[in-house]
């Protein structure tokens, strides 16, 4: 495994419209090919809907809904391919935990050397 620095986030937005301003957001980091990884179940219920609309104004939308519960390597391994073919610049997410995770874990594979069972393992 390749030693890296993982740094989180220096803050969390929490606020009704937030959605409205992630294009804003994103655009602090300079990219504009965005993957934005959610579950069908938050898509379909329009949670995803602001974001979507509003980052697909400005950026290079790519949408990966297939997360599941507790998602098993392939799901993982699909949204990093996903994220290298589309040279996805940054990844964020909207939905429960499994989504947030798996966002930050595809974020970190996309742009390196190591393969998930490099960084992954059952206890």
């Amino acid at each position: 495994m390749n030693p890296f620095t993982f740094q989180t986030t220096p803050n969390v937005l929490f606020e009704a419209g937030a959605p409205k301003r992630i294009a804003a957001l994103v655009s602090e980091f300079c990219a504009r090919r965005i993957l934005l990884v959610t579950d069908k179940g938050v898509r379909g219920a329009g949670l995803t809907q602001d974001a979507e609309e509003n980052l697909a104004v400005s950026c290079d939308l790519t949408v990966f809904e297939d997360m599941v519960a507790d998602p098993p390597a392939h799901v993982v391994e699909a949204a990093v391919t996903l994220c290298r073919e589309k040279r996805v610049e940054a990844v964020v997410s909207i939905g429960g935990g499994s989504a947030l995770d798996t966002a930050k874990l595809v974020a970190y594979l996309a742009r390196s050397d190591d393969r998930l069972d490099d960084v992954f393992g059952v206890m």
